[in-house]
């Protein structure tokens, strides 16, 4: 049988994406053409022609489907089982309660890590465009983001130790649970690298490729977002939704996924310091 036939069988039966990029010669031989780092704008028709997505609308659906039920059901662990139940029955000392944090953020930090591989598989034997372009990490836009860091700012700064909100009580009671170091890390660090990474660099994009709709793309990453930043409040899942979507922005008209990491670090990092303020007091 033409070894082209046996590969794309092969493909078909391994139920991997089927692309397009492959050649056929005369002499039977049928390999797929082998990626490479050239730059390339986002446009597939213009650059290279047609694309199939490197995920399905169903595995979309399920990356969904478990990202949110990991959330929510962090969300309860933490709240009961941590701090209602575990506290009555069985006190955990410090350092079981540190463990527990840092198994959670650990099985989310290897989440990401088994998600940029399967991406970086994918995008190396069935596509042309290189894992960076993929997650969003492209030429910055440095006015979007000096803009959007004064906004920040300016927002928080008219809150600043004002109002206590769920989130200010959440992150009191991490403090006094975990320690200041622990909370600070996993919240200001670990989360937005890995709550980006996961959320406008994999799910949005493959979404997009996926629907081909924007508006889909946004609304489905956005509210996989907000509710896994559910907590028992139901104006954080609003809050969240709408703030979702300036991190998108901030890997489309911002340019990279990188000013979508550093605004998400940016308020983290200044809710923790409203957090202490607001504790001293």
């Amino acid at each position: 049988m033409h070894s082209c036939a046996l590969y794309e069988i092969s493909q078909s039966l391994l139920c991997i994406p089927h692309h397009t990029y492959f050649s056929c010669s005369s002499v039977g031989d049928s390999m797929p053409l082998e990626p490479h780092d050239n730059d390339f704008d986002g446009n597939f028709d213009e650059n290279w022609g047609y694309e199939e997505p490197l995920f399905s609308k169903i595995e979309i659906l399920i990356f969904s489907i478990a990202t949110l039920t990991l959330g929510i059901f962090s969300t309860f662990i933490f709240h009961f089982f941590n701090e209602e139940i575990i506290k009555v029955i069985y006190p955990l000392a410090y350092n079981e309660k540190l463990w527990f944090l840092i198994l959670f953020k650990s099985s989310l930090c290897l989440l990401t890590f088994v998600v940029i591989w399967l991406v970086h598989y994918r995008l190396y034997h069935y596509s042309y465009e290189s894992l960076s372009s993929y997650l969003g990490f492209n030429k910055p836009n440095w006015n979007f983001l000096l803009l959007w860091t004064i906004i920040f700012i300016s927002l928080h700064s008219f809150q600043w130790a004002n109002h206590t909100r769920a989130i200010h009580i959440r992150l009191s009671e991490d403090i006094l649970t975990y320690g200041l170091w622990a909370t600070l890390i996993s919240t200001v660090i670990v989360a937005p690298i890995c709550e980006e990474i996961l959320i406008r660099g994999f799910l949005w994009r493959a979404t997009l490729d996926a629907f081909q709709s924007e508006r889909i793309a946004l609304i489905l990453s956005s509210a996989v977002f907000a509710f896994t930043h559910y907590n028992f409040d139901p104006t954080a899942v609003i809050f969240y939704f709408i703030s979702s979507f300036i991190f998108v922005s901030a890997r489309t008209a911002g340019g990279t996924l990188a000013f979508a990491i550093f605004l998400h670090f940016l308020h983290n990092f200044a809710l923790m310091l409203e957090t202490l303020v607001i504790m001293s007091k």
